[in-house]
């Protein structure tokens, strides 16, 4: 039997580190995309460290990374990157949560065969006599420049903060559909009554009036406050050359295994991001470097569920919702993938179930039709709704008005919670995701995939390194085998009412005409 709790060894093929600074990398060696190389900037901060008067400055901030920076101006920095293949939105992006903001590039590196000339703004020409690899170098370094002029060469001009105001309005104005005006009401009835009002009123396309009114210079001192060394992270994914296993690790690197490319790129990361500590040029009235503000996570009702009826008028159909919440516990042990594997089986044992009620496959022992728990869909879905939360959340869509469908949740809930799932579901269940394990499996074994790879990566740092990080091939195997242990038939008793804190009923519904 695995030993679960056995530290899970990180990839070896992933280089890792932390400069003097702080700052965290990582960088693996993929294949997929060929000639494409994925590069992130992690910033573990998002829009839940905002104060009042800031709300929505997190967002901000990460627009003006497109507007100027040290060595781009002007908004140069998307042109540039288009001229050399990277297109904006699928190549080009950022985005901003509660909890972190992430900037992303993907550029396309000229095959090993290629020479390219390029003229456009002058940082791409190439000499008639440079080679495909000095060409490839080239593309790579003017990718890392970018990164680290959003990590710490950032503008923020008067102007351009003006220029961008009627944009992010009008993402603002975009966001306030029947989708958004329910989620608040949901997150204010979730965190706000729950203790965390933070985290239910720190959206972060932030509010109108800071939009419209925030001075320059307020988004210079979060930029300054916030953007540091020791919360940021680089992550380099991609086509390097010398084979798709990875890159070399550890043992391989001490001997100089890494490829040409590679021992560029680690070059740059250190040449690049090494003395951002002190090129801040704001200068903070207060403390310049606060500590990172940790949030409490809503406390639920223990003895009874909590109510919350979501109504809008836009709305077209009908649903409710059993929805039980948890702390998310992660360790970098096969303890914890364990437990990320059980709670898949649960959730399929229980779509399993209620598939099987709407078909009419299963003896209920009690009767379901028409006005007596019929429902027209339903499911389960696990989804951590803040980092460190986890909801799991079992969902009917229902006919207009009709809510005892609620019975026959309730029914089937507590009857897995007394009784678990019989013999031939579990088998079910886990030939389900056997297949699904070993497909992967097959693939992963030839086929590394950048954007995968940085995703995983991604999480890893925000949770604090806390998960594993084996390697997805690795992790298959290790799936596949706590899958055989019969230990895995737990699965069917727990992930009910018994595994949260508490339940939330919610009823999202057309509100009545007038």
């Amino acid at each position: 039997m695995m030993n679960v709790l056995e530290p899970v060894i990180q990839d070896p093929d992933l280089v890792s580190g932390v400069l003097d600074n702080g700052l965290s990398y990582f960088l693996k060696t993929c294949n997929s995309p060929a000639n494409t190389v994925e590069l992130q900037l992690v910033v573990n901060v998002g829009s839940l460290i905002e104060e009042e008067n800031e709300r929505g400055l997190a967002h901000f901030v990460e627009h003006m990374g497109f507007k100027g920076t040290r060595n781009f101006q002007n908004g140069q920095i998307v042109k540039y990157l288009e001229s050399i293949g990277a297109q904006y939105g699928p190549d080009l992006n950022a985005s901003t949560s509660l909890q972190d903001t992430t900037y992303r590039l993907s550029i396309t590196l000229p095959e090993e065969e290629e020479h390219h000339n390029h003229d456009g703004t002058g940082q791409g020409n190439h000499s008639s006599g440079q080679t495909a690899s000095d060409a490839r170098m080239e593309r790579l370094e003017a990718a890392f420049e970018v990164l680290a002029d959003w990590a710490g060469g950032m503008l923020i001009l008067d102007e351009d903060v003006e220029s961008e105001r009627a944009i992010i309005e009008e993402e603002w104005r975009g966001k306030q559909g029947p989708s958004q005006r329910l989620l608040e009401v949901y997150w204010e009835r979730v965190f706000g009554q729950g203790g965390a009002a933070a985290y239910a009123r720190r959206m972060p396309i932030g509010t109108l009036d800071v939009i419209r009114n925030a001075p320059p210079q307020r988004l210079r001192e979060f930029y300054g406050r916030w953007y540091r060394p020791e919360l940021m992270a680089v992550i380099v994914a991609g086509d390097f050359g010398g084979g798709g296993g990875g890159g070399a690790g550890p043992a391989a690197a001490a001997a100089g295994g890494h490829s040409p490319l590679v021992r560029h790129a680690l070059a740059l990361l250190r040449e690049k991001f090494g003395s951002i500590e002190n090129q801040h040029s704001v200068t903070l009235a207060s403390n310049p470097s606060p500590e990172l503000p940790q949030f409490d996570l809503p406390r639920h009702f223990e003895k009874e569920p909590g109510i919350c009826i979501l109504q809008d008028s836009e709305l077209t159909s009908s649903s409710l919702s059993f929805e039980f919440f948890s702390p998310i516990e992660t360790s970098p042990t096969l303890g914890y993938m364990k437990t990320e594997l059980i709670k898949r089986l649960f959730a399929t044992l229980i779509d399993q179930r209620l598939s099987a009620i709407s078909n009419g496959t299963v003896d209920t022992g009690y009767e379901v039709g028409p006005g007596r728990g019929q429902y027209i869909s339903a499911g389960i879905s696990l989804r951590p709704v803040v980092q460190d939360l986890l909801c799991v959340s079992v969902t009917a869509q229902v006919p207009h008005g009709d809510l005892s469908a609620l019975g026959t949740l309730v029914r089937e809930l507590e009857r897995a919670r007394r009784r678990g799932f019989g013999a031939g579901e579990l088998r079910r269940a886990k030939n389900k995701w056997r297949a699904v394990f070993a497909a992967e499996l097959q693939d992963a074994a030839h086929r590394v995939r950048a954007k995968s790879v940085a995703a995983d990566v991604r999480e890893h740092f925000l949770r604090g390194r806390r998960t594993p990080l084996p390697g997805r091939p690795a992790e298959l195997r290790a799936c596949l085998a706590l899958l055989a242990e019969e230990g895995s038939s737990e699965g069917g008793g727990g992930g009910g009412s018994d595994g949260g804190e508490g339940a939330y009923v919610a009823v999202p519904s057309p509100a009545e005409e007038e």
